[in-house]
């Protein structure tokens, strides 16, 4: 690619998905400004695995704010000029259906975000969650615990947003249940009873627990702590169908164990992170997810409660 095509092109190559669609050239509107989009980089299969975007009047690529609500959408990092192409851990969200019409809808909301009937004082704490977010997905799962670190930070200011948590008398960490109030709204009534208990609290629990005693803000790695993350992950492993894990939990320590199982633990908090982001902005359930974001690899049998999917 000449330089000049760098400045006005901006190329996402997907790390952890890659994309299915049922055409490669499409375009976008942001902000009063209209876009060519390309799908390249097609595998064995014909799912793609990059995007590029042009601007149609000729200016410079699209800007960091177009490329935050993209890198939300898409669950993978877009508008890093640097980035390189790198297929080797595509496997581990899967397949990503992408749904122009919807992802038009998506862009369409969120460029009139935050609207002016939003209160001044929750503008600068979004922002921060969704840079908190968007820093995870640059750091990737090689950089363990950082990203669980800030996604587990974007999952606790979206749940104080959400309860209007304006002091720091009134602000609740993650892990004290505070999620489920957004949660609930987004997905009430019994049908989802079992999925709101049994996975994405339980899910908000294990990131809340390896924040908790990875985080920087931890110097006081106790063994209650160790536990608590030991009982987490063994559960998480359990209710995902993956038994053979837990069970070769002994043979190694903690810190062995957190760092074994990175790519999982960075795809549950982008998971979470994703869906607390996309409940705060959307007065709906449906959030894209790819075809391998619910699963654990390794996993003998996947979840046998119902997931909210479009």
């Amino acid at each position: 690619m000449s330089r000049h095509d760098r400045l006005h092109t901006s190329t996402t190559h997907f790390r952890y998905c890659t994309i299915r669609s049922s055409r490669s050239t499409f375009t976008l509107s942001f902000d009063g400004s209209n876009y060519d989009g390309r799908l390249s980089d097609p595998n064995a299969r014909g799912d793609f695995g990059s995007l590029s975007l042009t601007r149609q009047d000729g200016s410079l690529s699209p800007g960091p704010c177009l490329s935050r609500w993209l890198s939300l959408y898409l669950g993978e990092e877009c508008g890093n000029l640097a980035a390189k192409r790198d297929a080797r851990f595509r496997w581990t969200r899967g397949v990503f259906v992408l749904d122009f019409d919807d992802l038009n809808r998506f862009l369409t909301q969120v460029e009139a975000f935050p609207s002016s009937s939003q209160p001044k004082w929750t503008h600068e704490p979004f922002d921060l969650a969704l840079s908190h977010y968007c820093g995870a997905l640059r750091a990737g799962h090689h950089s363990f615990p950082s990203p669980q670190v800030s996604f587990a930070t974007c999952v606790e200011v979206i749940q104080n947003l959400h309860l209007k948590n304006r002091t720091d008398r009134d602000f609740k960490k993650l892990g004290t249940g505070a999620i489920k109030h957004l949660v609930e709204d987004r997905l009430p009534g019994p049908k989802w009873r079992d999925f709101r208990k049994k996975i994405f609290m339980k899910d908000v629990d294990l990131l809340a627990a390896v924040r908790s005693q990875t985080g920087a803000h931890s110097f006081l790695h106790t063994e209650k702590g160790d536990r608590r993350v030991r009982g987490a992950l063994r559960a998480w492993y359990e209710r995902n169908g993956a038994e053979l894990h837990a069970e070769s939990m002994a043979d190694r320590s903690l810190r062995d164990e957190l760092a074994l199982r990175a790519d999982g633990l960075f795809k549950l908090g982008l998971r979470l992170a994703r869906t607390a982001l996309f409940y705060y902005l959307r007065d709906e359930q449906d959030v894209p997810f790819a075809s391998h974001d619910w699963q654990i690899a390794g996993a003998v049998d996947g979840l046998d409660i119902e997931i909210p999917t479009p």
